[in-house]
């Protein structure tokens, strides 16, 4: 039998929940083990059925969390780009007028905001 620690490693790495709970069970009905003696009822179906919820949810919470990876990766990028027209913007400024100072100190800022 595998440590908690290497079924969670296994579940980690999307190993299914019903192979877990389907091993326990096997177990338990090991005729030369101690499952008949250590449990007096076993709700097989409802462990399943259990373990089928639970690996949909790991799913779902898998997809949301891609999700909120995938809209946070668009928002640095429309960030960049909004930045990147402001930089080009207050260079125009400074072409026409290069003593304006409001220009030079937006500039200044833009630049200092970057993300690398």
């Amino acid at each position: 039998m595998q440590s908690l620690a290497q079924l969670q490693s296994d579940l980690a790495r999307g190993g299914k929940s019903r192979n877990l709970v389907e091993q326990c069970l096997a177990r338990i009905a090991d005729q030369s083990g101690e499952g008949r003696r250590a449990f007096l009822k076993v709700h097989a179906e409802e462990a399943l059925a259990a373990a089928r919820q639970r690996h949909s949810q790991r799913i779902a919470g898998a997809a949301r969390q891609h999700e909120l990876q995938a809209r946070s990766q668009a928002r640095r990028e429309r960030i960049q780009r909004e930045l990147a027209a402001a930089e080009a913007a207050a260079l125009k400024a400074l072409e026409y007028n290069p003593d304006q100072e409001t220009a030079r100190k937006l500039l200044s800022e833009i630049r200092a905001s970057r993300v690398p």
